[in-house]
């Protein structure tokens, strides 16, 4: 037993060394995908802060544990997302801090699909400490006391996204870069990584939500990284899923929301040769919505339609095409001649550039107050059915 031990302590040690430099794959990449996609930046909307803690391979001395922070915000009435991520990894005797600013701008490219291309700049602290380690020849140089290095980076990446869809492919870091010893001995190389991602939102209800995703990580010289995940969200607030990492772990996971927060956990559990020495691998994540009420509230600012049914919303909607259509059909002069007409002109296009814009607010407030009366109507003619079934039983 303690042979089999010593060999995978072993194991881990020249992991540690040789490999210490390649990118983490957390199992709730959802909810921080700008940590390996920068165009994913401020894509929310509203300011937010995430923390992830992540302990592997529970039970095995030196086995890796990760935290990352980070934070992101949309500025200048959202034309632009700015960020930041920590995250430091340690294993065995090496531990490696990432500290990332990333900028992102956003590009409509139709009325529903949005294109968020992003850059990050980032550096690398690299550290082992070979105090740390049992030497067994004490007369090693190259064993003794603590090496550093800090490396700079810069990575690029596109997130494509909808109400109903997302899809991103990106590279953090372009530059590959080597970790030396004092005597100039390569002990660490990062390599480029390419990640691609997708997923799909399905309303199987007016209540639940389906939502399958799956992220690919390739990198030069590793086996081909893949993430399968399918998650439940129930009534926006509750969401539970599983997910598969190819020839590595099964997960299973959850969160809820509260407020302005989200919590969540992820339990994963290994295969093959490592799982007959570990109680598996927790990882607990934290969200916090900054602002998310005020945004809310402006929102409730704008005009309701003050109507009961969705006859009512929908003969509203249609009375108000037709009177754009007049409003454009009207004549306007187009050859002012006077410095009076002309600043009228000017006055009149300022004025329809912002009765547009109240336009919009006004119709997406009542597409909103639409879906909401139609989910609400779905949901009582579903306990009707189930009231009317169970008194057929009886």
């Amino acid at each position: 037993m303690m042979k089999k031990i010593i060999t995978i302590g072993t194991i881990l040690l020249c992991f540690a060394c040789s490999f210490a430099q390649q990118n983490v794959q957390y199992t709730q990449y959802m909810y921080n995908k700008m940590a390996f996609n920068p165009g994913y930046t401020a894509t929310s909307g509203i300011p937010r802060i995430i923390g992830i803690y992540r302990s592997q391979w529970v039970g095995i001395d030196g086995a890796p544990k990760n935290i990352v922070l980070s934070g992101q915000t949309p500025i200048k009435e959202k034309r632009h997302g700015i960020g930041f991520t920590v995250d430091n990894d340690k294993i065995g005797p090496s531990s490696d801090t990432r500290l990332a600013f990333s900028y992102a701008h956003p590009v409509m490219l139709s009325d529903k699909i949005i294109m968020s291309l992003g850059v990050n700049i980032c550096g690398n602290f690299m550290e082992i400490d070979y105090d740390k380690l049992q030497i067994l020849d004490h007369t090693d140089k190259e064993l003794r006391g603590k090496l550093s290095q800090f490396s700079p980076n810069i990575g690029a990446g596109a997130y494509f996204y909808s109400k109903k869809w997302f899809a991103g492919l990106s590279v953090p870091d372009f530059l590959e870069t080597k970790f030396y010893n004092d005597i100039q001995s390569s002990v660490a190389k990062r390599k480029m990584h390419y990640y691609l991602t997708g997923g799909y939102s399905f309303d199987l209800d007016a209540m639940i939500q389906f939502k399958p995703g799956a992220l690919i990580k390739i990198v030069q010289g590793a086996p081909l990284g893949v993430d399968v995940s399918t998650t439940f969200l129930f009534n926006d607030k509750l969401q539970l899923g599983i997910s598969y990492r190819w020839g590595n772990a099964l997960s299973f996971l959850t969160g809820f929301k509260i407020g302005d927060f989200t919590v969540g956990y992820a339990y994963d559990y290994s295969g093959g040769t490592i799982g007959e020495y570990t109680s598996g691998t927790h990882e607990a994540f934290l969200q916090f919505d900054i602002l998310k009420k005020h945004a809310e509230n402006k929102d409730k600012d704008l005009p309701k339609p003050n109507h009961n049914t969705i006859t009512d919303l929908l003969q509203r909607n249609k009375t108000e095409e037709q009177q754009d259509l007049e409003l454009k059909n009207k004549p306007v002069q187009t050859n002012p001649t006077t410095a009076t007409e002309k600043k009228q002109l000017k006055n009149a296009k300022h004025l329809g550039k912002e009765q547009a814009k109240r336009e919009k607010k006004i119709k997406q407030a009542q597409e909103k107050a639409l879906k909401k009366e139609v989910r609400k109507q779905e949901k009582t003619q579903k306990k009707k059915k189930t009231v009317g079934t169970t008194k057929n039983k009886k």
